[in-house]
């Protein structure tokens, strides 16, 4: 069920009649009620965190301080709360009243002026669903609310578990394409960045590819991206994932890369420039899926080897009748193999090798007889 969160002004918001039964009965529709006895707390509520919230419910009388006596609220913080929603400038909320006190609900001035603000006045226990109902239609119209229901199961990702929080921030920044303004892909990199810093604090990936300095984490994307795909210079992984997922965070690194498409993108019309977002974006959505499957089918810890600089196996050149060249459960890079068989510089089965470092063969054609591969500087040839 997709969730609304609102805040409701109300100085018996958390009685244990009405206000808690109200919030379990709004619970149950799929809102998530904020309550606040008095305007200035709900003030500095909404300054702080405003992103978090898709509409406000005011009571017709609740106080304007958080220290004011008790019997003292009026109509004054219901006003005073109209004030500050209509000046508040980094959000746009609309708003219903919520009231119990006759005086307040038929009062012709008070009903004039919350319809001149296109909102409306409930009556409390007659009217709690029919407002409900409406604050629900209310909260949808909010961009950024519609965009994290359309996209609900990446913003699962939104909090410390996986991501962190603030990446809600950049992944709406990405989808209302704010980043193209800016001719960089940094939002990307970050949510990467973020990615394999989580991965680090399970104990997924080894906390030696993510450096300190001056105080600040710095990690190399390329180099992350190299251990996942079983391809790092320095580590042996010991499970597998899927090429299109590695791939996909390569081309996302590589978008983000001022060197490379980075400085396309800052010449780019504005049509090739979305193209460029919009790929990536759903590269990077794939990934975000593919990473919470993976963390929550709670996978081995620490998973891997660290590759020593020693001979971890020697043996004979062959050559198989695919072409393969090979030692053991070893494939060896071809390229300059074919090129020392041809100046008759090497023998098969009489040429020993010595292998220093292996990666996983992801050659799924090979892979079956040859689980490791080796790269020409892994290997020394006698």
């Amino acid at each position: 069920m997709n969730m609304y969160k609102i805040m409701w002004l109300d100085d018996k918001h958390d009685d244990i009649g009405f206000g808690k039964g109200f919030k379990g009965q709004a619970k149950d529709k799929g809102i998530d009620l904020c309550g606040f006895g008095n305007v200035e707390e709900a003030e500095e509520e909404l300054k702080n965190n405003y992103k978090n919230y898709d509409a406000i419910i005011l009571d017709a009388k609740f106080n304007l301080t958080r220290n004011q006596a008790l019997g003292t609220e009026d109509t004054d913080a219901m006003h005073e709360a109209i004030k500050m929603i209509s000046n508040f400038s980094e959000k746009k909320f609309e708003f219903l009243v919520f009231s119990g006190q006759p005086k307040s609900y038929r009062n012709d001035e008070i009903r004039k002026m919350v319809k001149s603000y296109g909102s409306k006045i409930y009556i409390k226990v007659d009217d709690d669903e029919k407002l409900l109902d409406h604050i629900k239609v209310i909260a949808a119209r909010q961009a950024d609310t519609q965009l994290k229901h359309t996209h609900s199961r990446i913003f699962e990702l939104c909090d410390d578990n996986y991501l962190s929080q603030s990446s809600e921030r950049l992944i709406l920044s990405i989808l209302k394409r704010e980043s193209i303004s800016k001719n960089n892909t940094n939002d990307f990199g970050t949510i990467l960045e973020q990615l394999f810093k989580s991965l680090r604090d399970k104990e997924l990936l080894p906390k030696e590819l993510i450096n300190e300095q001056n105080g600040e984490e710095q990690l190399s994307l390329a180099e992350c991206s190299k251990f996942l795909s079983g391809i790092h210079e320095r580590y042996i992984l010991n499970e597998s994932h899927p090429k299109y997922m590695t791939d996909s965070i390569r081309a996302i690194g590589d978008l983000r890369n001022p060197g490379s498409h980075d400085s396309k993108l800052a010449r780019a019309d504005h049509e090739e420039a979305k193209y460029y977002f919009d790929g990536a974006t759903l590269l990077l959505f794939g990934v975000l899926l593919w990473f919470k499957k993976y963390v929550d089918s709670n996978p081995t810890k620490n998973n891997w080897e660290i590759i020593e600089n020693e001979v971890i196996h020697e043996g004979f050149i062959d050559k198989d009748s695919d072409g393969n060249f090979f030692c053991g459960e070893y494939k060896l890079d071809y390229r300059p193999l074919e090129k020392l068989l041809n100046e008759e510089k090497i023998t098969l089965l009489q040429t020993k090798v010595l292998i220093h470092e292996r990666r996983n063969n992801i050659d799924q054609r090979s892979s079956n007889l040859y689980p490791y591969f080796c790269f020409e500087k892994m290997i020394t040839i006698q």
